[in-house]
């Protein structure tokens, strides 16, 4: 979910640095879509480690005496 609102910032972003005549305005709108695209891929690692840890701690949680 969080993924894709980084990406369709992105392509906001991207769209209005191809509508904008201004050099410095242009800049702007392409480093905001750049720190967006960041933005989604570290969303995207979050996703796919979080479950994983998730998974592994209610593994363990079943050997351990003070949860018995």
């Amino acid at each position: 979910m969080e993924q894709a609102y980084w990406l369709r910032r992105q392509r906001e972003e991207l769209a209005l640095a191809g509508y904008t005549t201004c050099a410095e305005a242009k800049l702007i709108h392409l480093d905001l879509a750049g720190r967006y695209s960041v933005k989604a891929g570290e969303e995207a690692l979050r996703s796919q480690v979080a479950p994983r840890a998730c998974r592994v701690m209610t593994r363990n949680t079943g050997d351990s005496p003070m949860y018995g």
